[in-house]
C-alpha cells in the first residue's frame, strides 16, 4: 500500500481481509472471477463465504445505518485530506477531480475534499470526533480540515 511502515496502516483488519481474499481465496475482483461479490447474468450478490466468515448479527445489527454510511464515506475523505496536507495532492481541485474520476467518489459529494465544505467544516470535524470515539483513531480528523 506504499505505507512507510506496516504498523502505520489505519485499517489493518480491512487490509488483512483483502490480502486473504486475494491470496488465499483467489478473489481478486470482478475481472478475476469475483472479490466481495459473485457475478451472474442476473446481477451480483455478496460472496456467500464472506457472509459465513464475517457476518455477526449480534454486532453487525447494532451499528446504525447512518454510522455505516458515514464510516464508508469519511475514511476516504480523511485520507484525501491527508494527501492534501502532505503535498501528494497539489490542490483541492486536484483531489476533487481525482476522487470523482479516478477512484469513484460519489458524484453528489463534488469530490472528497469538496464534501467537507458542503457538509460544513465544524460539523465534519465534530462527526469525525464522534466516529473516532466509537470506532477508532482512523476517523480522527487531520489538521488539513482547519485550513
Amino acid at each position: 500500500m506504499g505505507l512507510r511502515d506496516a504498523d502505520d496502516d489505519p485499517t489493518p483488519q480491512g487490509s488483512a481481509l483483502v490480502n486473504s481474499l486475494v491470496k488465499d481465496d483467489n478473489r481478486g475482483g470482478r475481472h478475476h472471477g469475483g472479490g466481495f461479490y459473485e457475478y451472474s447474468e442476473t446481477g451480483k450478490q455478496i460472496w456467500p463465504t464472506l457472509i459465513e466468515r464475517y457476518y455477526r448479527p449480534e454486532t453487525d445489527t447494532s451499528i446504525s445505518d447512518q454510522d455505516i454510511k458515514d464510516r464508508l464515506l469519511f475514511r476516504p475523505v480523511i485520507e484525501s485530506l491527508r494527501c492534501l496536507e502532505e503535498g501528494v495532492l497539489k490542490s483541492a481541485a486536484d483531489g476533487n477531480i481525482g476522487s470523482l474520476l479516478g477512484i469513484g467518489a460519489p458524484t453528489w459529494t463534488g469530490g472528497y475534499i469538496q464534501f467537507v465544505e458542503t457538509y460544513g467544516r465544524e460539523r465534519f470535524e465534530a462527526r469525525c470526533e464522534e466516529l473516532a470515539e466509537a470506532y477508532g483513531e482512523r476517523f480522527r480528523v487531520c489538521p488539513a480540515v482547519v485550513v
